[in-house]
């Protein structure tokens, strides 16, 4: 799904002129479409919807699941037409304090909770960065995502917390094959936001289970 996804949003993209040019401090040389991370963002949310449809356990919180998306429309809106700072400050903001407190924030103190959305905030402007540089941030999201799968299905066995980062890793791939040097798009902001929201979440979620997998 990501992989076709990808292809459609490459065409929107170049349709809207949704396009990074390079300049002084860019890592790429070629004017190179962004957006294509929104259909890490669909595939991750239609998986989410059927293993709710299914009845499967252990699923993230639907607060959580609602903040990534701001984070993406967010995202999306600025891949569009650059937002003032400020704006993508309250909307990553919002989504941080909403996924921390649907994670149960209030059992980790007050000093945790703010560290927790600090955390959450911060690893989404963090992905953000990366993006622009052919194949970056998609490597980094497969690479840690499938080991998290790997450490949850070692730690936590008997639960299904490998599922999530497992899609997300697969979501990835999907995109990455089109984003591998030389890319042909970006992840853009809707992408890269959502993509540092659900690893930070993830990580949080399985450091509620075994602190071991947090810090891994």
């Amino acid at each position: 799904m990501a992989w076709l996804l990808t292809v459609l949003l490459r065409e929107y993209a170049l349709a809207r002129r949704m396009v990074d040019i390079p300049n002084a401090r860019s890592s790429h040389q070629v004017a190179t479409p962004r957006g294509g991370g929104a259909a890490i963002v669909m595939a991750t949310t239609v998986a989410a919807a059927v293993w709710w449809w299914l009845g499967g356990p252990d699923l993230l919180p639907w607060g959580v699941v609602a903040a990534g998306l701001l984070v993406a429309a967010v995202g999306f809106i600025d891949d569009h037409r650059a937002l003032p700072p400020l704006i993508r400050l309250a909307g990553h903001t919002i989504a941080s304090v909403t996924a921390v407190a649907s994670l149960g924030g209030a059992a980790f103190g007050i000093a945790g909770a703010c560290l927790a959305i600090f955390f959450v905030a911060w690893l989404i402007n963090l992905t953000n960065f990366m993006d622009g540089i052919d194949g970056i941030a998609g490597a980094q999201t497969v690479t840690v995502c499938a080991a998290g799968a790997v450490l949850s299905a070692v730690v936590a066995p008997g639960t299904s917390l490998w599922l999530e980062p497992a899609v997300l890793a697969a979501a990835t791939v999907g995109f990455l094959a089109w984003n591998w040097p030389p890319a042909k798009i970006f992840m853009g902001d809707v992408g890269s936001g959502y993509v540092g929201f659900m690893v930070a979440v993830l990580t949080m979620r399985a450091a509620t289970v075994a602190p071991a997998l947090g810090w891994s």
